[in-house]
């Protein structure tokens, strides 16, 4: 009969709907004491967690690389909070989202998500965002242009990406760097910066260097920690990633450049003016 196998989609921009939470795994461990910095200064440990979310088998999933998702829930206070949130999938014919959240201790939202288990249903909306990654080098970007005093959308082909991300803004940065990975004919070269309190903290690290040591002319990463391990060796940029150190390691800005941010407000606003001081303009930058 017609209309018999028809499939709806799995998600809206209109109305919230279900998800199944169907794993939830720790992505990160606290440190230990034996390569923990103990002192007093030392920055207390917040825990990453993977997230998974399916959507009915009879759905399909329909969005792109650099997209995010709203999470609706209403907390034990009885407010509702929505927060937004950009999946580490790159390949959406699976019926399900992954998700790499960092559950702050007093944030509402993290407050409901640790306490969910699996079978716990998840309200959610989407796709949403103004960046888009359309494979073969292009990135789609929706930004304000002041000369029309309106939107519009650029497409830009890129050569050099820039990704620079903090805490828990490694999720967007590490979906767009999958989506690279798992394209083996791409000829962009990036340049990976990402800040955390704590060694114990860089969630993703070892899929990082997987993928830098895969192509290391191509994929450089620069970590950094603000309190480094107890180890007199260590791979990190320690303290905050500064200008000195963008200027040591970025190529010059040029039309075929893309920068990518993602973090905690200070340290976007740090990094923006680091950027802007090295000849970046915000035609070639993009917040999350």
């Amino acid at each position: 009969m017609y209309g018999k196998n028809r499939t709806s989609e799995a998600l809206s921009n209109d109305r919230w709907v279900e998800a199944i939470l169907v794993d939830k795994t720790p992505l990160t461990e606290p440190p230990s004491n034996k390569n923990a910095n103990t002192s007093a200064n030392a920055p207390p440990y917040i825990p990453t967690l993977l997230y998974r979310i399916a959507f009915p088998k009879d759905t399909k999933l329909t969005m792109n690389v650099g997209e995010h998702i709203s999470f609706k829930a209403v907390c034990d206070d009885g407010k509702t909070v929505i927060r937004q949130y950009t999946p580490i999938t790159t390949q959406f014919n699976n019926n399900y989202l992954d998700f790499g959240i960092k559950l702050y201790p007093n944030g509402a939202m993290s407050k409901h998500l640790q306490h969910l288990t699996v079978g716990s249903k998840i309200q959610v909306k989407g796709p949403s965002g103004k960046l888009q990654y359309r494979y073969n080098s292009v990135f789609s970007m929706r930004q304000y242009n002041s000369a029309k005093k309106m939107y519009t959308t650029n497409r830009v082909r890129v050569k050099d990406l820039i990704l620079i991300a903090g805490g828990s803004g490694i999720s967007p940065i590490l979906q767009v760097l999958r989506a690279l990975y798992e394209e083996s004919n791409t000829d962009i070269t990036r340049y990976v910066f990402y800040g955390a309190s704590s060694e114990s903290e860089l969630a993703f690290k070892d899929e990082i260097d997987t993928m830098k040591d895969a192509a290391p002319s191509s994929v450089r990463v620069h970590y950094a920690v603000v309190s480094p391990p107890s180890k007199a060796v260590h791979p990190y940029i320690v303290g905050f990633i500064t200008r000195e150190i963008l200027h040591k390691h970025l190529p010059s800005p040029s039309d075929d450049t893309l920068v990518l941010i993602c973090g905690p407000p200070p340290m976007v606003s740090g990094m923006l003016s680091h950027l802007h001081s090295l000849n970046y303009n915000d035609s070639m930058i993009f917040v999350y």
